[in-house]
């Protein structure tokens, strides 16, 4: 049976393609999932934070639910159990670059599959949609493009040093460690994401009084210089 879905302003539903709501913060992140649902016959809509999901979930109803755990304005285990008080909800998958938000057992029975950023490709997703059940989904192809492409990334690195900027604001520094070791984890920079994360639960311990104050203006240098390895390692894979 067709998904069906509400229409602003319509009388009535009209069957649709199934669609995915990508709820995740990193535009990286997101283009590479709506490039994998694309090749798995699935369209997206995509929603950065819990506000804009809240939006896109008052008008339609999704086939699947992707969300990331850690959403810059709250925790994606609140949008979790929004959804799971649906009458009729969308099959859930959590995702997330950190292993310990996906085993949080608060969100154990408000997701259909849990699965760690980032997916290798196009036919692992696959695989993980086919697991939770539900719609019959189209194959991938051998090779279906899934990365992004550089102007993406150049927006989403922009986006990260305009966080960094305003690092005096409450929660900036913390927004832009974390943004940037999902990026890493996407492109495969394990080192760089190491060095963001250490930076990142760093500033968590120090926010709950379990270690010493942080140097801030010296983790704003080391992650600015962490920023310019990625650009730099652009500017060389293009060259």
């Amino acid at each position: 049976m067709a998904t069906r879905v509400e229409l602003p302003g319509a009388a009535g539903t009209l069957p649709a393609t199934p669609t995915a709501l990508i709820v995740e913060d990193c535009l990286y992140s997101a283009e590479a999932l709506r490039l994998m649902c694309r090749a798995c016959g699935l369209r997206s809509r995509h929603a950065a934070t819990l506000e804009a999901a809240e939006r896109h979930l008052a008008i339609f109803r999704p086939a699947f639910a992707i969300v990331d755990i850690g959403l810059p304005d709250g925790s994606g285990v609140t949008l979790l159990n929004r959804i799971a008080r649906d009458t009729v909800r969308p099959k859930v998958l959590a995702i997330s670059a950190d292993p310990a938000r996906l085993a949080d057992p608060s969100i154990d029975g408000l997701v259909d599959a849990r699965c760690e950023k980032p997916i290798a490709s196009a036919q692992a997703f696959h695989a993980v949609l086919r697991s939770m059940g539900g719609l019959a989904l189209a194959e991938p192809r051998r090779g279906a493009a899934t990365r992004p492409d550089g102007e993406v990334l150049t927006l989403e690195l922009a986006r990260i040093r305009e966080t960094l900027d305003g690092a005096a604001e409450p929660g900036s520094l913390e927004l832009a460690a974390g943004r940037l070791e999902g990026l890493a984890a996407e492109l495969g920079e394990w080192t760089l994401r190491s060095e963001a994360r250490d930076g990142r639960l760093a500033l968590a311990d120090a926010t709950r009084g379990s270690a010493q104050q942080i140097d801030r203006a010296g983790l704003v240098a080391r992650l600015s210089a962490l920023i310019s390895q990625i650009e730099n390692g652009q500017a060389s894979a293009t060259a």
